[in-house]
């Protein structure tokens, strides 16, 4: 195990060192692993919450990007430029 691993999942999928956390000191940009974590989190909290309240899912920052770009790709009408790259996620 790394010394400086702050936190590591059961499942294994989310992890931190302790040099990522350090990002959310003033004056500084958060790096993107301390924001999937901390999603991971509060999906791992939902199996606790009362079942009359409603389900939330926490997604990792890559979903956004996905999102983003796919949006993006959309609108400046870039699809015959990228015959070689497949877009199979469809919002």
């Amino acid at each position: 195990m790394n010394r400086d691993l702050v936190f590591s999942s059961t499942e294994g999928n989310c992890h931190i060192a302790k040099i990522a956390l350090e990002t959310m000191l003033p004056d500084q940009e958060i790096y993107f692993l301390v924001i999937d974590v901390w999603g991971c989190i509060l999906n791992y909290e939902e199996q606790f919450k009362d079942p009359q309240k409603p389900t939330r899912m926490f997604l990792p920052t890559l979903a956004l990007v996905i999102i983003l770009c796919s949006l993006k790709v959309r609108q400046f009408n870039f699809l015959p430029y990228l015959s070689d790259i497949s877009l199979n996620h469809r919002i």
